[in-house]
């Protein structure tokens, strides 16, 4: 059975489970996941870098992350895409400069590269603020999502953030730009390809976690990137 095949059965497997009651009372269990590959690019379809890139691991201006190493990378079969980088120092995610917005203050953040509390995720949300699942996503139809990156620079921990968090809930802060989910790819119209993008131009706003986990806004800066996901063979 090929993974595009095994992972309609996932989808539909889910689906089902997820109507059946729960016998026991207690936390919930997390919503079921398939693994992916996701290639970060380092340079836009221009050739001008991105503000977030790879760690160049294959010697290419681009690079493909998958489930191995402590490394964790996939979609929810109801909910967003993600990429972990934790317990690991051997892959990284690459960060540019972060230049402000109008009169906000200068990136806190220096460029370099980052694995340290390295999570990155993005979610869709319908009109009414329900998640849309990545499976779910019509073939060739882009949708205008949000964006989270948590990571740690010196002793720091920050969030960049686009639009809603995971929760559905607005962050404190000037509104942000979007970034764009287009499904590339389907199985018995199931989505299995994802691209995740944002130009150079995006906004985005800067947050540090205070020692409480609070979000504290920094400021705006300009933020951009190219993912490609596929859904892969665990």
């Amino acid at each position: 059975m090929n993974a595009f095949s095994k992972y309609s059965l996932e989808l539909l497997s889910a689906i089902a489970a997820l109507a059946v009651p729960l016998a026991f009372a207690g936390k919930p269990a997390p919503p079921p996941t398939v693994n992916v590959t996701t290639t970060v690019y380092d340079r836009d379809t221009q050739q001008n870098q991105l503000v977030m890139g790879s760690d160049d691991f294959e010697g290419l201006p681009q690079a493909t992350y998958t489930n191995t190493g402590n490394v964790t990378t996939t979609v929810g079969l109801t909910g967003g895409w993600g990429l972990n980088l934790y317990n690991q120092s051997l892959r990284t995610i690459q960060l540019n400069v972060l230049s402000p917005v109008g009169g906000f203050p200068i990136s806190p953040v220096l460029p370099g590269r980052y694995s340290e509390n390295v999570e990155i995720y993005t979610h869709c949300h319908d009109a009414n603020n329900h998640e849309i699942g990545f499976p779910a996503i019509p073939l060739n139809v882009a949708l205008a999502c949000s964006y989270g990156m948590d990571f740690l620079s010196g002793r720091t921990k920050y969030k960049l953030a686009m639009g809603l968090s995971p929760a559905g809930q607005t962050l404190s802060g000037p509104a942000t730009g979007r970034v764009i989910v287009t499904c590339t790819a389907s199985s018995a119209g199931v989505c299995n390809s994802w691209t995740i993008a944002a130009p150079n131009t995006t906004i985005a706003n800067l947050y540090e976690f205070a020692r409480n986990g609070s979000l504290v806004y920094v400021g705006q800066y300009y933020f951009g990137f190219s993912i490609a996901a596929v859904v892969t063979n665990p």
